[in-house]
């Protein structure tokens, strides 16, 4: 009798650990996911006002010193504007109208330097930034001015950074960790590691985009899972799982790791394989994936897809966007001034804003910021 029942326990211990190789049952987190409603169809664009119900154009002062090539992270805090650039290894500092003010540029190998940088966040608690380095392993705390204050190695390589009520919650990326997350303390002493990681990926294919984002909440998501995790000192929960119906990629190609034949997979069935940049209103949850904009309504339990979100009145579209991390409100678009070029007398013939955009851009400045603020 005690065989069967031991054999009973198991089979069903399979049915609910496994499905089709991923785990989705984790002892780890608490699961009190919200499941959506399926995609049924992309849309070709998601026209601004229907979320957002205002936006501020910031053109970016540019000198040598402020210019960068990429935005890694922003966060737009109190009267201050920070960019990291990862592939410069910098974070340039401006205020809100634009100005440039400072850049965290530490290069070197001694103490108070760095050799490389992989993230950033603000410790809104001190009104400090918090430098994440992934050569050597340590995190520096600057001031909001961008001034030295200290620093602290740590062992194993964590990837992002993002901060709430004296805590750090860090993507771990050490290859010894059986966790995604860990929280630690204000002195960086870890609390908990949580989340395994997903077995039965080889992948190592990756779209644009944050994992670790705090908006409402500090809500995290990863590679070849539909769900979105919302961590806090005490727990992770799984929070928001995501139906993509047709268009989730299949598990098999979790093991491709050939990236040509990956994304040729991916760009030829429309394919969604993972869930970047999550921000989080009182009714909206947009994010990025690495083929469409995806729009979440709260109230209404749908989930829509778009190849765009387009501004009418800037005659602008972007495929991308980043959370703003020191508003939990709101969203930034950059534009390129190169593409302002393309606007035609036609285009801006009634349109003062754009044409003075237009007129004060220099191809090789750099980008013009646009915020967005969440409808209430």
């Amino acid at each position: 009798m005690k065989k069967v029942q031991y054999l009973l326990f198991f089979i069903i211990f399979l049915s609910c650990s496994k499905d089709k190789g991923m785990i989705i049952i984790d002892k780890t987190v608490v699961n009190n996911s919200i499941k959506s409603e399926k995609i049924t169809s992309i849309e070709e664009q998601l026209i601004d006002t229907t979320i957002f119900k205002n936006y501020d154009v910031i053109p970016l002062e540019t000198t040598n010193e402020s210019l960068f090539r990429q935005i890694d992270r922003i966060c737009k805090y109190t009267d201050r504007i920070y960019i990291f650039d990862k592939s410069l290894n910098k974070m340039i500092i401006f205020d809100d109208k634009g100005k440039y003010l400072n850049q965290i540029h530490n290069i070197g190998q001694g103490p108070k330097e760095y050799n490389s940088a992989i993230d950033f966040c603000i410790d809104e608690t001190n009104n400090d930034l918090i430098l994440l380095c992934d050569r050597p392993y340590k995190v520096m705390r600057f001031s909001r001015e961008g001034e030295f204050i200290n620093e602290k190695t740590f062992l194993g390589l964590k990837t992002a950074i993002t901060m709430d009520s004296g805590y750090f919650f860090c993507e771990s990326s050490d290859s010894q960790s059986k966790y995604d997350i860990d929280c630690l303390d204000k002195n960086f002493n870890l609390v908990y590691s949580r989340l395994s990681k997903l077995k039965n990926v080889t992948n190592s294919c990756y779209s644009n985009g944050k994992s670790l984002v705090k908006s409402k909440n500090i809500n995290y998501s990863r590679r070849f899972d539909s769900s979105i995790y919302c961590l806090s000192k005490d727990s992770i929960v799984k929070k928001y799982e995501f139906d993509f119906g047709k268009y989730k990629a299949p598990i098999d190609l979790a093991n491709e790791n050939d990236c040509k034949k990956f994304f040729d997979a991916i760009r030829e069935n429309n394919y969604i394989f993972s869930i970047t940049n999550v921000i989080e209103s009182e009714r909206y949850i947009l994010f990025n994936t690495n083929r469409y904009i995806c729009l979440y309504d709260k109230q209404n339990n749908t989930l829509n897809a778009y190849n765009f979100l387009y501004n009418p009145s800037l005659k602008y579209g972007s495929n991308n966007f980043y959370p703003n991390e020191g508003d939990a409100n709101s969203i930034t678009v950059s534009i390129q001034p190169d593409k302002l070029l393309y606007y035609d007398e036609k285009s801006i013939k009634n349109n003062a804003d754009l044409k003075n955009l237009i007129n004060n851009s220099k191809e090789d400045d750099n980008p013009v910021l646009i915020f967005y603020q969440f409808k209430e």
